[in-house]
């Protein structure tokens, strides 16, 4: 099934807005729904086009948009609840797969009724304490969270606080709160896997430590995979770094040079595959016939990259879709565990991995 556009879903946001009785006179100025919604001006613009014809809007000169009538549907609507989802950055600066699943996740909530907000505040990530995170949200009136990941203390502090919410993303170490994520520890277990059953006994995870939760996890699968293999000569090698594209090139020009160097390296965020497949070729290696390399997310960049990367594909609307069911939940009051919903990605071989030259 397509999508809807965003702009059908900005004119349903609305429509359900007044029909609830939120907005009686005046409309919000389109700078303030282009920042609540994260959408553009002309997606705004094009709403409002339509909403005034349907004579549910009229443009008053040098003023704004004015509330002309409520929908028909207005007596059938009860006053909704609203949703809203808290990222640490705009949209824009963020990986395009965030902006999928938010974007499925927004029209969701159009379906059922739930008005949708995005909202970008740093400070929050920042708060210090379960009471400051309270006095940051409290201005919205939201009756469910959905949170992009957040470091352990952050994530804590929401705990302390009691804050209705889903974590969209890994949920960190000692934490307890409803979430949904990647199965990290699968799907780098899996990677290891393929690459001892094709030949590779000597593999290396780049893993940024300045990341709690999946990367951690990632860890965990990669090691329990290396270590279930009872095969000679197996060796298990995790490269640590922090987040530096400096400091990755040198670790991986360091594991190159070592006389048991790695004859494949597993990636766990498609942003540094292409620093390491740089520094692989730079080194005078070559993809895949001297070194194999697995990334254990995808981008949409991957398939203008040869050879195209082996990698797991993430599936935006599913994760949108577990992502509304307990968000939902949290909106009707009904119980949800403070434990994680796991999707699969899906592996695609691409060109990248290969048996190694001595077997």
């Amino acid at each position: 099934m397509l999508r809807r556009s965003l702009v059908d879903q900005v004119v349903a946001y609305i429509r359900s807005a007044i029909a609830n009785g939120e907005w009686h006179d005046w409309l919000p100025s389109h700078r303030k729904l282009e920042k609540d919604l994260q959408v553009s001006r002309n997606t705004i613009m094009a709403a409002f086009v339509e909403l005034k014809n349907e004579g549910i809007v009229e443009v008053v000169s040098n003023r704004g948009y004015r509330v002309a009538r409520s929908p028909a549907t207005a007596k059938a609507v009860r006053r909704t609840s609203a949703v809203a989802v808290l990222l640490p950055e705009p949209l824009s600066r963020m990986r395009p797969n965030v902006g999928l699943w938010v974007d499925s996740l927004r029209a969701i909530m159009a379906d059922a009724g739930v008005r949708f907000h995005v909202i970008v505040n740093p400070a929050a990530y920042r708060a210090r304490s379960a009471s400051a995170v309270e006095r940051l949200v409290s201005s919205y009136n939201v009756a469910c969270w959905v949170v992009l990941r957040g470091t352990r203390e952050f994530q804590r502090r929401i705990a302390e606080a009691r804050l209705p919410c889903v974590i969209a993303g890994s949920c960190n170490p000692g934490v307890k709160l409803p979430a949904v994520d990647i199965d990290f520890r699968s799907v780098a277990r899996h990677a290891t896997n393929l690459l001892l059953t094709r030949g590779h006994r000597h593999i290396a995870m780049m893993r940024d430590v300045t990341v709690e939760g999946g990367e951690r996890y990632s860890e965990e699968g990669f090691r329990a995979a290396m270590k279930a293999h009872d095969a000679p000569g197996v060796r298990t090698a995790v490269v640590p770094f922090k987040a530096d594209v400096d400091q990755l090139i040198r670790a991986v020009e360091t594991c190159l040079e070592r006389p048991n160097r790695p004859t494949a390296m597993l990636v766990t965020q498609s942003y540094f595959y292409l620093t390491v497949a740089g520094a692989v070729r730079s080194a005078g290696f070559r993809i895949p016939e001297d070194v194999s390399l697995i990334s254990l997310t995808d981008d949409v960049f991957f398939d203008y990259v040869r050879p195209k990367p082996a990698c797991y594909i993430f599936d935006p609307d599913a994760f949108a879709r577990k992502v509304s069911r307990a968000a939902l939940k949290v909106i009707k009051g009904l119980p949800v565990p403070p434990t994680t919903q796991y999707i699969i990605p899906n592996f695609e071989r691409g060109e990248s991995i290969s048996p190694p030259r001595s077997s």
